[in-house]
């Protein structure tokens, strides 16, 4: 979908994310690993026309090279451009305080390893699978290894691995071709370094580097230049700038990537202006500390694993836990900082992902009525998991400082809105959450990819040529394509279990099928890697010949071009995810598939399932329900085929990428007006001398009278209060003064007794010393006010909203409210603008149209609100009306009174103008 060009916004949009779309690259000597300068490298690339780019040498620290590969990797790394991609399926940097160089590396040499052959025509090539463990006996002794300047032309001869089975069929002599040869080389860019490290997590091949490298005197007067982001979030990249031209603005704030306590004034604020000049960014500086604290611990080693539901299973201290949140309040609140500094009148904040969940409420505190958005693009957990967040309470309080909190999926937002009820006992409904002075709204947007721009890239020369190869490559047999991340959560071992799974049970397709898996490096720590390298030796010592291989496991990532021409030439694509925030594989996928049509097999538990339901269903834990829906693809008829992908396509061009950074913002700005409407204005005192002169020229009026906190106040013993009583004598007579004049129709608004959920009551009643339970006509409240322990009664109260909303609300039309040291429960259809309505059309019924011509509406809590909407609503001609609410706070309400007493004053007031 092309959405138009109208403008969204008239102010600036001020797009906050971690990572900047540039970094910086600097021109600086190389350096050895003692951090020594070697003068006498030249660089040997053509600088592009007015940068300086700095040389590839051995020595070069490059940001846009990930951390070497052991000796046993199977693939050289190439690189690829990952546009369309989300955040959470991107290639993320290496931990900069484990990043090598080249002359770093283990040069071990890589010893034989088991090849096997396939034979399409006369020629023959060797295929290498995993390179078996190198042991001590093939290790060069120290004195053996090359020397330093040796060691780059040694790395040269690592870097022609034996011919993969990807090489082509047809082959001239004496030359062996790659399928997926290695990409060309990036320029590497020099960055300063961050000294610091987890030395519990740096990988073991990887020695830490000396903190003597790094001088602010290397990097003070140095050229530098800015280049492309290689890594960050790609996919709101990619959607921001497809709706540039509907915006007046657009400022990205994000960090570079890299180290900044190197770097002088001066060099600092040169690259802020040029970046704000020329590219649109406003660089948040961090220091190294912050930096390696906030990112490379809190968010991926904490936040990480709890949002896609993953419990850490390692213990850590108390000091370690606490250490990293104060680097990751100090990184939010240098955005917060950043924002503030450059925001003017007018703008709208758009903050995005788990790296900045505090940054809402920082900005909100300073700048009360901003506009402020945020999108979380992974997982939202259930409560059950995000309680175990030791900081739980601050995350969700940082992101309530926003109009609109944005998600992929329906689950995801109702485990942020009962999340918040349970922790926090504030209220929620579907449309979001409800504050004591504001509201919170909460959004469904899954995110999409650029189609326009994937169709226009597909229609590259090289693209076709790809699927030429592969088709020529794999004549005969099926190919299931896959790209991941090596991380845990993408079930990447799960789908070679499956695939081994469905080997065995259907065997006729052995040698008809392949499984070309591409894995993509991780930052984030796990296991998964040896895991499933050793899943993949097995099924292919198991099931190859002489001629056949059934995966080719590929741990490097591929060009663009390789990648769309996977897609183009795939049987099936198989996303096996054990949690994942959206996945765009699958919408590419789609795209790519316009001719052939092919199906895909896709996890329930990846986001992007709720909304491609034409899709194969299947559960990665269940390897024989995998095993069978590969089946089921592959004998597919045509029909159904086209059937099935008519269905995705419609969603994938619709739900585009342009169309979910539109619809967010667009919704942004609207529910921030309503917000600024509704509880921004101060509400003045009511002045009752300004509201007699209408009262008393009234014909007939209706009073809309409170009870609870309006009339009497709730700190009446609540014994006296379940029964109907009161001791107020004044009250009575007020009322009963007012009720006696023909003119006036008095309706007291308050639910008393009924009979409904007690033995769910009963059960929290007996387990919370001195609560109990009052019974009222319509809804059931629960009080703990006269309980023994108030916090353990709050406690229970979230616990039995939660159970009622979960067990209760989703079958019947009820829901839950956490009130003033109490919990009701009532129909959802059930309220007082429902009662205030049928009243006034039994008025008018009675009486004519113009029965009506003054409204008093009076109250005290959320439960006035949607009387006060109502109330309001019907004003206009004739009609008058005066809606009052107690206590001064945001309300729906155009005036407020100082509490019961001054409620009983002005009811007086009234009643004696008619005596």
């Amino acid at each position: 979908m092309v959405v138009d060009s109208t403008l969204i916004t008239t102010g600036r949009l001020l797009v906050a994310t971690f990572l900047l779309p540039e970094t910086i690259s600097f021109q600086v000597p190389a350096r050895d690993k003692d951090g020594r300068s070697r003068s006498n490298n030249k660089c040997s690339l053509p600088a592009a026309a007015g940068a300086n780019l700095p040389c590839p040498t051995p020595g070069t620290l490059s940001t846009s090279t990930l951390a070497p590969r052991p000796a046993a990797s199977i693939h050289p790394l190439a690189a690829v451009d990952t546009s369309n991609g989300a955040m959470s399926d991107q290639t993320q940097r290496s931990i900069p305080s484990r990043r090598s160089t080249s002359c770093d590396m283990d040069l071990t040499p890589v010893p034989s390893s088991p090849r096997f052959f396939k034979s399409n025509s006369s020629s023959v090539e060797a295929v290498t699978t995993v390179p078996k463990p190198i042991s001590k006996a093939d290790r060069l002794k120290d004195h053996e290894r090359p020397s330093l300047p040796q060691r780059a032309s040694y790395q040269g001869h690592l870097a022609n691995p034996p011919p993969s089975i990807l090489a082509r069929s047809s082959e001239t002599k004496g030359t062996h071709y790659n399928v997926f040869p290695e990409a060309e080389p990036r320029p590497a860019l020099n960055q300063p370094r961050i000294r610091t490290g987890d030395p519990i997590h740096t990988h073991k091949t990887q020695p830490q580097r000396r903190s003597s490298v790094d001088s602010a005197k290397v990097f003070a007067e140095a050229a530098w230049t800015v280049e492309k982001a290689i890594s960050g979030n790609i996919g709101l990249n990619n959607a921001v700038n497809s709706i540039q031209g509907q915006l007046s603005k657009r400022l990205w704030i994000g960090t570079l990537d890299m180290a900044t306590d190197t770097l002088s004034d001066r060099t600092r604020e040169d690259i802020k202006a040029e970046l704000a000049l020329n590219h649109g960014s406003i660089p948040v500086f961090v220091s190294d500390l912050d930096y390696e604290g906030h990112y490379h611990q809190f968010c991926k080693q904490i936040l990480w694993p709890i949002f896609h539901y993953v419990l850490p299973d390692n213990l850590r201290s108390k000091t370690y836990e606490d250490g990293s949140w104060k680097h990751y309040v100090a990184v939010n609140r240098a955005f917060a900082d950043t924002i503030v500094e450059n925001y003017r009148q007018g703008d709208t904040i758009w903050v995005n992902d788990y790296h900045l969940m505090l940054v809402p409420n920082m900005i909100r505190e300073r700048l009360p009525d901003a506009s402020i958005g945020f999108f979380l693009h992974i997982p939202f957990p259930s409560s059950e998991i995000f309680r175990c967040l030791h900081v739980r309470k601050e995350v969700l309080q940082g992101l309530l400082g926003a109009d609109l909190i944005g998600f992929q999926t329906y689950s995801f937002a109702r485990h942020f809105l009962q999340t918040c009820s349970r922790i926090l006992s504030v209220e929620s409904s579907p449309k979001g959450i409800q504050l004591e002075n504001t509201a919170v709204n909460v959004g469904i947007f899954p995110i999409g990819i650029d189609t326009v721009s994937l169709n226009i890239k597909r229609q590259d020369p090289e693209v076709a040529q790809w699927v030429k190869v592969l088709k020529e490559k794999y004549a005969g047999m099926k190919m299931i394509v896959a790209r991941d991340k090596l991380d845990y959560i993408k079930g990447v071992r799960q789908k070679m279990l499956a695939f081994e799974r469905f080997l065995n049970l259907h065997p006729e397709w052995q040698g008809k099928i392949v499984l070309i898996q591409v894995a993509l490096s991780t930052s984030e720590q796990n296991e998964v890697q040896g895991q499933v390298s050793d899943v993949v030796t097995r099924i292919n010592s198991k099931f190859s010949s002489l001629s056949y291989q059934p995966i080719v496991f590929l741990r490097q990532d591929i060009t663009f071009n390789q990648y769309l021409g996977l897609l183009t030439a795939a049987d099936l694509c198989l996303i096996t995810s054990l949690r994942d925030g959206m996945n765009l594989t699958s919408h590419e996928y789609v795209v790519c598939q316009e001719e052939q049509k092919n199906p895909l097999v896709l996890s329930e538990f990846a986001g992007t399932y709720g909304s491609l339901g034409a899709c194969l269903r299947v559960n990665p834990w269940n390897y024989t329900e995998v095993a069978e829906a590969i089946h089921e693809a592959l004998v597919m008829k045509d029909e159904e085929k086209v059937m099935r992908w008519n269905e995705l396509r419609k969603h994938v061009c619709t739900n585009t990428a342009q169309f979910w950074a539109d619809d967010f913002v667009s919704e942004l700005i609207k529910v921030h007006g309503d917000v600024q409407r509704r509880y921004s204005i101060h509400i003045p005192l009511l002045n009752m001398q300004a509201v007699l002169p209408q009262f008393q020229t009234a014909k007939r009026r209706l009073l809309l009278l409170d009870y609870d906190g309006t009339l009497l106040p709730y700190e009446w013993p609540s014994t006296v209060r379940s029964k109907g009583k009161t001791s107020s004598e004044d009250m009575l007579k007020v009322v009963g003064q007012l009720a006696s004049d023909p003119r006036n129709v008095v309706y007291i608004m308050s639910g008393r007794t009924r009979d409904s959920l007690d033995n769910m009551f009963e059960y929290y009643k007996e387990r919370t010393p001195g609560s109990e339970i009052e019974e009222k006509t319509i809804p059931i409240v629960w009080h703990y006010r006269q309980a023994d322990n108030p916090s353990y009664g709050l406690w229970q109260a979230r616990e039995c909203q939660n159970h009622i909303e979960e067990a209760i609300g989703s079958i019947y039309p009820v829901h839950a409210v956490v009130g003033r040291k109490c919990l009701e429960v009532m129909p959802r259809d059930v309220s007082k603008a429902h009662a205030t309505k049928a009243i006034v059309e039994g008025l008018r019924q009675q009486h004519g149209t113009d029965a009506v011509d003054f409204i008093l509406g009076i109250g005290d809590d959320r439960s006035d609100e949607d009387m006060f909407i109502y109330c309001n609503g019907l004003a206009g001609g004739e009609l008058r009306v005066v809606t009052c609410t107690v206590g001064s706070k945001s309300s729906e309400a155009h005036w407020f009174m100082p509490g019961v007493s001054s409620v009983l004053q002005g009811l007086k007031i009234m009643a004696d103008q008619e005596g």
